[in-house]
């Protein structure tokens, strides 16, 4: 085996490994590894780096939209996705411009929501158990890594927090 093989095998494996609540952790990391990259692009002036990067960046953002749970989730989960869609429209313009300020301001927003979430795990001393919210619900949708996922009707032209049109897309972790 190649050493780019072992790499996406022990990924692939972590991946599947982990519960739903260290998942939402690795997205995050790997969203702040893809914005990190993006501002190397744009220094070095890579066009096309800087716009695969903030692609790569806006699809995991597109993955913490659609793990929401908004029955479960409420107020919480409705303000996640209002973030999440505001950092989305920030790496737009800043892939327009190829400007660093704006994928600055999304690594602090995601940096501070990943210290949050890691602190969450931490405080419930139960990284592979499910955290609960009043009435026993989770805030976020309960399928599993291999399940196949839940139909949420929250897309679409008035139906959630993209814009009209807007499809949720899948990302793979591996490229």
């Amino acid at each position: 085996m190649d050493e780019k093989t072992i790499r996406e095998e022990y990924l692939r494996r972590q991946i599947e490994g982990s519960d739903r609540w260290n998942l939402v952790l690795m997205l995050y990391d790997a969203c702040l590894m893809g914005l990190n990259l993006a501002k190397q692009r744009v220094a070095e002036k890579d066009l096309e780096g800087t716009h695969t990067a903030i692609i790569r960046a806006q699809n995991i953002i597109f993955e913490l939209i659609g793990s929401l749970n908004f029955d479960a989730g409420g107020e919480i989960a409705t303000n996640l996705a209002n973030l999440y869609t505001f950092m989305n429209q920030r790496l737009i313009e800043a892939n327009l411009k190829k400007r660093v300020a704006e994928i600055d301001q999304v690594i602090v927003l995601m940096t501070g929501l990943r210290e949050t979430w890691q602190a969450v795990i931490a405080k419930s001393g139960q990284a592979k158990t499910e955290i609960k919210l009043d009435g026993g619900k989770t805030p976020f949708a309960s399928e599993k890594v291999g399940d196949k996922p839940k139909k949420q009707p929250l897309y679409g032209p008035g139906k959630g927090p993209l814009p009209p049109g807007t499809p949720p897309k899948r990302i793979s972790i591996k490229g």
